[in-house]
């Protein structure tokens, strides 16, 4: 019986076998079909796509027009803003990009919460090799986005779509003073699920959990 990761070879080869016969025909363009779940995050609706192969996922664009105005008035760059005080809107893309490549070398700080100047410090790492080429591929992405000063369709990739938690407190409620933990300020990042799991750790009482959140 074949072993899981004998098996993802295989899987990596079909996908390159079907890339390559794509070079070789000439094929300028190739057009997929997705969809979209409620969190934002992207599916293809067939079995091959470019998208399981993760060290393409970096260079995946979307060749749609930005919508500058609902970036601008949208209240997580109105957040950021009160913070930074933006010149103009490549400034905040620009702090956008640092924030996600500090994101690759968040291990390096042990904490459930994480401030947006201490993802910027994780920034000067970015010299640093990665160990996955996926996440190495990606940060030369970002780094060559900052450098050009250019963003469009620019995709971000790495758990930066709103979680399930997000939308349930969208939906059901929340109490202000925990919003900050459902990454709702703009201003720190939480690990969401590892701060509820640190609760049910340090607790276990579900009913405690119902009447805290």
């Amino acid at each position: 019986m074949l072993k899981e990761e004998d098996k993802k070879s295989i899987q990596r080869l079909y996908y390159f076998l079907i890339a390559s016969r794509l070079y070789e025909t000439g094929v300028s363009y190739t057009y997929m079909s997705y969809f979209f779940d409620f969190r934002g995050r992207i599916y293809p609706n067939y079995f091959f796509d470019a998208l399981y192969m993760k060290f393409l996922r970096p260079f995946f664009y979307f060749k749609s027009d930005l919508n500058r105005d609902r970036v601008v008035n949208s209240l997580f760059y109105k957040n950021l803003n009160s913070l930074f005080k933006f010149k103009e809107i490549n400034e905040y893309f620009s702090l956008v990009c640092k924030v996600e490549i500090g994101k690759l070398y968040k291990n390096k700080i042990e904490k459930d919460n994480i401030s947006i100047h201490e993802f910027l410090e994780l920034y000067d790492n970015r010299n640093e090799e990665l160990k996955n080429i996926e996440e190495e591929l990606y940060k030369i992405n970002l780094v060559s986005a900052i450098e050009k000063n250019c963003y469009e369709n620019l995709t971000i990739i790495k758990d930066s779509t709103a979680s399930t938690f997000q939308h349930w407190g969208v939906e059901l409620g929340y109490r202000d003073e925990y919003k900050e933990r459902l990454n709702f300020d703009g201003l720190v990042w939480y690990d969401t699920y590892k701060v509820i799991l640190n609760n049910f750790k340090e607790y276990g009482d579900y009913e405690w959990f119902i009447r805290k959140y």
